[in-house]
């Protein structure tokens, strides 16, 4: 289980990474010149990169709930960057205690299963 876990994790990571990657390569270019040729276009895109990074402080904030950690909070696109390893530890966290808790379901529901089967063959 945990090393279907440990690839599932994997591949979230390079999965973000290459987003992150991609954005930023675009974000270089293209979208440089449609804010300098579009204002309305300029606009949508701050709003949008505002309403991204107040997603993103939410989750962060929210993983981070019931530890002692403070979560980073994202300000501007370079603090993706810059503080990125804070990012990880929340995100690392989180999957601990949804693992924990996978743990604890399976564990309450091989109980149950070996009650009903008990009952069933008693």
């Amino acid at each position: 289980m945990s090393s279907d876990f440990s690839s599932l994790q994997d591949g979230i990571q390079k999965a973000v990474v290459s987003t992150v990657k991609a954005v930023n390569k675009l974000a270089a270019g293209d979208i440089d010149f449609q804010r300098s040729s579009d204002a309305e276009f300029a606009s949508v895109a701050d709003a949008t990169s505002a309403r991204i990074l107040a997603l993103v402080n939410s989750l962060l904030k929210n993983a981070a709930a019931g530890s002692d950690m403070e979560p980073p909070a994202l300000t501007e696109q370079d603090d993706f960057e810059t503080k990125w390893d804070d990012v990880v530890q929340v995100v690392d966290y989180l999957f601990e205690r949804a693992v924990n808790c996978l743990g604890w379901c399976g564990a309450v529901m091989w109980g149950m299963l070996k009650d009903d089967v008990g009952y069933m063959l008693g």
